[in-house]
């Protein structure tokens, strides 16, 4: 049981990091991009080489924390406190999540998820469909990170101090 409980908290802690990095990696390429926003069409066709570079790190690292916090964190912190979760939908997940007072709300993640959903499609093409997803994405960050660290306190409050 002890392996089992030292294992647990060993992938938790290391999700934690996980997310940090890609929070960093985030708040330093909106640092980098933060002039450019908001985009218009003419502005978001008219972009650099290395201002697409900003942008391209941010869109990414905004998909990979959402993707640690949604598809790795929120799946763990679920099991930890309920068991047979594994039929539940992953909006029954994110309303167990929210009951729990693990994120605010399961419709904010939802919308994040759209956000990023936008993003994933091919919108380079389209300076005006390129430019709303951006600035969406842009003004979403702080969400993000926002519920990131609601997500990592709880972790470290309630899960990795037991025992």
């Amino acid at each position: 049981m002890k392996n089992r409980e030292s294992g647990q908290k060993e992938r938790f802690s290391s999700l934690i990091n996980e997310c940090r990095i890609h929070e960093k990696r985030i708040l330093h390429a909106r640092e980098q991009c933060s002039e450019m926003f908001p985009l218009d069409a003419e502005s978001y066709a008219n972009l650099s080489e290395d201002r697409i570079e900003h942008i391209d790190q941010l869109v990414y690292r905004f998909g990979k924390l959402q993707d640690a916090i949604g598809a790795k964190l929120f799946l763990r912190i679920v099991q930890t406190l309920q068991e047979g979760t594994e039929s539940l939908t992953f909006i029954d997940k994110l309303n167990i999540l929210e009951k729990a007072g693990v994120i605010n709300s399961a419709r904010q993640w939802r919308i994040l998820r759209e956000i990023r959903n936008q993003l994933a499609h091919d919108y380079e093409d389209d300076p005006v469909e390129g430019s709303k997803y951006l600035n969406d994405l842009f003004y979403s960050a702080d969400t993000l990170i926002q519920i990131n660290r609601q997500v990592l306190e709880f972790v470290e409050k309630n899960i990795l101090k037991q025992g």
